[in-house]
């Protein structure tokens, strides 16, 4: 079973993508529980490109999740498409602000009434439920009895490219890759520390839209000519890290000696590979691609072939996973006794035990907000003498109660670059000076040069939204630290202010 689709999106950019069900779904008679939605405008004038991807968990307490990620693939696509024309007008701090706020909400909110309309259309039945205990036992057959959107678990990947900005968001495992022209592959979002072995996050928790991570890259001369989005599937066929991001440069390879078409033809076959002697599992792969440089070409046998030489599923990886298991829930254990200190916030709300398959992630600590990559340098910031060390500057501070928490956005200002470690810190505090919440957030580049006005979100989820509205003079103070020390700080702020 398979499907891909190629479009493209004038004037420069393609869109395509494959997913594939895993061998071992194969052989166990599953369903592909990948999910994947491409769409282009066509338009010149306003061209506008976006791949969704998800990955339904899987596992006994999750039997819905190959519908649940084939909702989220459409209705996210749904709320892109929607979106779109906001990213091309807005500001560099105001598209981080809608990315990192308004698209996780949005698409929550979407998921969240597709899957209760198809709870209450299609309830489940005696047989799932008699599945579930089967497998799962009493105690699963009564955490999806108290939440029943967890039978539509799945993760989710997104990406919107419009003529001025790459928006990416991610909820989850999986894999966002960014490929420089010279195939040099990163990471463009922020990593979530509490993804470990088997945990992941996922659109079935109540506070999902706060476990998003975000990035915007803006469009100039340097935007990366091609972004892949893939299940978690795709990266545990490798021996290594090393190995699955030496794809990117491959399939740049390919595209420019092959052509476009041509890869995207070989998109399942090289991923039915992957999947057969690596993970077994489904594999979905989607990406967008500048074609301002592609060549035809032959070779693309030799290509194809350095994709499949690293894949592996050895015993040891297996191994690895169940240590960390192991190790994630000691960590959540101690993580409780930190939760409950928090009077107003708290950002996650863990289950009973963890499920099978694929489980929710419990954190150690609070979720880290996302901070976005750096916006374009500014002109109007005066460079500092030679010699001089001149901190960064934290202004347009704004604060507010959102739907799910304390939202607060700022723009710093670097004047000089060589700063790295670079972590943000909010912090609210009740009107008398005690401490409700801190959450951190780590930017993910290093500040190579100057001057430089970089956008930071961060959302500070709540524990009782009605009692956090209720409260007095509640403030937020943020501050920024490199390298271990204090280098910034705002004065606190009233929230609303």
């Amino acid at each position: 079973m398979q499907d891909s689709a190629s479009t493209r999106v004038a004037p420069s950019w393609h869109v395509t993508g494959a997913s594939v069900r895993g061998a071992s779904h194969v052989r166990g008679g599953l369903a592909n529980q990948d999910a994947i939605a491409t769409w282009s405008s066509g338009d010149p004038a306003a061209p506008v490109a976006i791949v969704t991807v998800a990955d339904g968990h899987g596992g006994a307490r999750h039997f819905r999740s190959a519908i649940g990620s084939r909702m989220a693939v459409d209705h996210s696509l749904d709320v892109l498409r929607e979106m779109a024309p906001r990213f091309d007008a807005a500001s560099d701090a105001e598209r981080s602000r809608i990315t990192a706020i308004d698209v996780p909400l949005r698409i929550v909110k979407a998921w969240t009434d597709a899957a209760n309309a198809h709870l209450a259309a299609n309830p489940i039945t005696s047989d799932e439920w008699l599945a579930l205990e089967a497998a799962d036992g009493a105690a699963a057959l009564e955490l999806v009895r108290q939440e029943p959107l967890f039978a539509y678990g799945a993760t989710l990947l997104t990406m919107l490219v419009t003529r001025h900005c790459i928006v990416l968001t991610q909820l989850g495992d999986g894999d966002i890759l960014a490929v420089d022209a010279d195939g040099t592959t990163t990471r463009p979002v922020p990593s979530d520390e509490r993804l470990v072995g088997n945990l992941t996050t996922s659109l079935c928790r109540g506070d999902a839209a706060s476990d998003f991570r975000c990035a915007v890259i803006a469009i100039d001369h340097d935007e990366p000519p091609l972004v892949l989005l893939s299940t978690d599937g795709y990266a545990n066929s490798f021996r290594s890290d090393s190995d699955f991001l030496q794809v990117g440069h491959d399939l740049l390879d390919m595209i420019r000696k092959d052509g476009i078409d041509a890869v995207s033809g070989q998109l399942p076959s090289i991923l039915e590979h992957a999947s057969t002697h690596g993970s077994g599992d489904d594999i979905t792969l989607g990406l967008v691609y500048r074609a301002a440089d592609a060549q035809d070409g032959g070779g693309h046998e030799h290509h194809a072939a350095r994709l499949h030489h690293p894949l592996n599923a050895a015993e040891g990886r297996i191994r690895s996973l169940k240590r960390a298991l192991t190790i994630a829930v000691l960590v959540a254990a101690a993580a409780v006794g930190w939760v409950a200190r928090d009077r107003l916030f708290a950002p996650f709300v863990a289950t009973s035990e963890p499920p099978k398959g694929k489980p929710v992630a419990t954190p150690k600590a609070p979720v880290a907000a996302p901070v976005l990559t750096p916006a374009k340098p500014v002109a109007n910031v005066e460079p500092p003498v030679v010699g001089e060390i001149v901190n960064p500057v934290i202004d347009e501070m704004h604060t507010g109660h959102g739907e799910k928490g304390i939202d607060v956005t700022a723009i710093v200002t670097f004047a000089q670059a060589g700063f790295s470690g670079c972590v943000a810190e909010a912090t609210a505090w009740d009107g008398k000076d005690q401490k409700l919440a801190t959450h951190s957030a780590k930017l993910e580049s290093d500040i190579t040069q100057a001057p430089l006005k970089v956008p930071l979100v961060v959302h500070i989820p709540y524990k009782d939204r009605a009692k956090a509205l209720k409260a007095k003079d509640v403030k937020v103070s943020l501050s920024l630290a490199c390298s271990g020390l204090a280098v910034a700080e705002a004065k606190k702020q009233r929230v609303g202010t």
